[in-house]
C-alpha cells in the first residue's frame, strides 16, 4: 500500500491546487503541475482516510488488470522476452549495456525546468531514503538546491547522449526528446551524437496543445510547449563536427524559414526549432545566439503576430482579412 500512500501524499499536502469550477478533490500538487513547492492560497483540507482508500482501490485494481494481462499471455504463449529494471546513471549504464540495446527513447531534463531530487523532498523525507550528496551533485540539471553549473549540464548533457550511442548495436536507432530556448543544449546533443557514430535521420516536432502548460498560458510567447523529437541511426562512423566557427545570419535565416511557410499561422516553437536544424546543418549552431525577446521580434518584423489566445503566430495580412470579414 505503499504506492497508495504515495500518490495519498500528492493530494493531502499544502501545495494541492484545486481545480476550478470541479470537485474540491479535482486537481494535483504544484509540485506535479508547475513543478515548484507552491502553496495553494486556499488550501484545501481533503478527507485522509477515504483519499487513501480511493487511491488504494486504484492501486488494487490496477494490480489486477496487469496480473489477468500476465496470465493470459502465459496461457497464450504470447510472452516473449525478459524485462528488466536498472536504477544507474547513464553514462554507468552505458558501459553495463554496451552494444546490447536495439532502441532507445529518452526524455532528459530541460537544463532548470525542473528540479527533480528537490521535489522529490516531501516523499524522500517520508521513506526515509534521502539521496546521497553524490547522487545530488550528479543531477542533469542547472541550478536546483546544489546550484548546478551550466557548462556542468552540457559537459553531462553531451557525456549522456554518447553513453545513450554506446548502448546501441550497430544500425539501430535512438530518439531524444527535448526543447529548450538555449542552442547550446540542441548543439551538445547534436554534436555528441555525431562525433559518436549516430546521425540525425528525423526531426519531428510536437507543437499545438498547450492546454496542460501553465507556464506556457502564463508566459504565451516566451514559453516554448511541446518537444522536439530528434531521432539517430547508428552508422558506427564517427564523425568529427566543428559548430564554432561559421557565422549564421538569424535574420537571414528567419526570413527563409517563414518564406517557405504556406499556412497563415505557425507555432513558435516550430520555427524555432527550424531555425535550430537549420544552424546545425550550416555547422554554425555555435554562433547561434538569440534571448526569447529577439526572437519575437525578429518574428513581428516579417510581418507576424502572436495571438494570445491561441498561443500561435498569426501573418499580419491575414490577421487583417479576418478582421474584415467578421466586421462585415
Amino acid at each position: 500500500m505503499l504506492l497508495a500512500w504515495s500518490a495519498t501524499l500528492g493530494k493531502l499536502n499544502r501545495t494541492f491546487l484545486s481545480a476550478e469550477g470541479r470537485a474540491e478533490s479535482r486537481g494535483g500538487s504544484s509540485i506535479f503541475s508547475i513543478y515548484r513547492y507552491k502553496i495553494a492560497k486556499e488550501p484545501v483540507e481533503l478527507p485522509s482516510w477515504k483519499t487513501f482508500e480511493e487511491r488504494a482501490q486504484n492501486v488494487i485494481a490496477a494490480k489486477a488488470e496487469i496480473e489477468r494481462i500476465i496470465e493470459y499471455r502465459r496461457r497464450t504463449a504470447g510472452w516473449f522476452g525478459k524485462f528488466e529494471i536498472h536504477a544507474s546513471d547513464v553514462e554507468d549504464l552505458g558501459k553495463h549495456l554496451e552494444g546490447k540495446v536495439d532502441y532507445i527513447f529518452t526524455d532528459p531534463p530541460y537544463g532548470g525546468h525542473i528540479s527533480y531530487l528537490d521535489l522529490s523532498t516531501l516523499w524522500n523525507c517520508w521513506l526515509g531514503m534521502m539521496p546521497s550528496e553524490q547522487t545530488r551533485e550528479s543531477e542533469l540539471i542547472v541550478g536546483g538546491e546544489l546550484d548546478i553549473a551550466e557548462d556542468a549540464y552540457v559537459k553531462r548533457l553531451g557525456k549522456s547522449i554518447k553513453a545513450c550511442v554506446s548502448m546501441l548495436k550497430r544500425d539501430r536507432w535512438f530518439s531524444v526528446v527535448f526543447q529548450h530556448w538555449n542552442p547550446a543544449y540542441f548543439d551538445a546533443i547534436l554534436t555528441s551524437a555525431s562525433e559518436t557514430g549516430a546521425g540525425l535521420r528525423a526531426a519531428v516536432p510536437q507543437v499545438g496543445d498547450t492546454i496542460w502548460s501553465m507556464h506556457k498560458k502564463k508566459g504565451r510567447a516566451s514559453v516554448l510547449a511541446g518537444e522536439l523529437i530528434l531521432t539517430f541511426f547508428k552508422t558506427g562512423k564517427p564523425k568529427k563536427i566543428n559548430t564554432r566557427t561559421k557565422y549564421f545570419d538569424i535574420e537571414n535565416a528567419m526570413s527563409q524559414i517563414l518564406s517557405d511557410i504556406d499556412s497563415p499561422v505557425i507555432y513558435g516553437e516550430h520555427l524555432f526549432n527550424q531555425l535550430i536544424l537549420l544552424a546545425w546543418r550550416k555547422g554554425a549552431i555555435a554562433s547561434l545566439h538569440i534571448t526569447k525577446n529577439d526572437f519575437n521580434e525578429s518574428v513581428r518584423r516579417h510581418g507576424w503576430q502572436y495571438d494570445e489566445e491561441k498561443h500561435y503566430w498569426v501573418k499580419e495580412q491575414f490577421q487583417t482579412l479576418l478582421f474584415e470579414s467578421t466586421a462585415r
